[in-house]
């Protein structure tokens, strides 16, 4: 996808794909759809555009879900026993509610302060590939 439209588009196309997929979880709404496009869609391919490694970005995503799941907060809607027992009290935009840590505030905006970073640090090495025009024969 990034050699057909360039880094930027197909780090959105594939940010809103990854949060729209999550749609069909439990407890889902279009605001965890939001919060899980900016927080793997965009922090895991600014890590990809950075080190243009998928097992960086296949190890943070696993020890994302896997450090949730053992504190016993839902992983993205699925309910998780856990090794700890956990039970986050306070504002739904602060604990994510039902849906868990994922729909909450606090992972946005760490994410976007961890993803821009690795953009510019992207940018730099020249990890960016362009949008191009096709060139049409005529």
């Amino acid at each position: 996808m990034e050699r057909l439209c360039g880094s930027w588009l197909a780090l959105a196309i594939t940010a809103l794909l990854f949060g729209g997929l999550h749609l069909a979880n439990p407890g889902a709404t279009l605001w965890s759809s939001f919060a899980i496009a900016v927080e793997a869609g965009v922090l895991l391919g600014a890590a990809f555009l950075w080190k243009r490694s998928i097992w960086l970005v296949v190890g943070l995503h696993f020890t994302w879900n896997a450090t949730v799941g053992l504190l016993g907060i839902p992983v993205s809607g699925h309910p998780s026993s856990g090794l700890l027992t956990t039970t986050p009290t306070g504002p739904t935009l602060l604990t994510g509610g039902d849906f868990g840590l994922e729909a909450s505030i606090v992972p946005v905006v760490v994410s976007l302060l961890l993803a821009i970073p690795m953009l510019v640090a992207a940018h730099r090495r020249g990890n960016i590939v362009p949008f191009r025009r096709s060139q049409r024969v005529g």
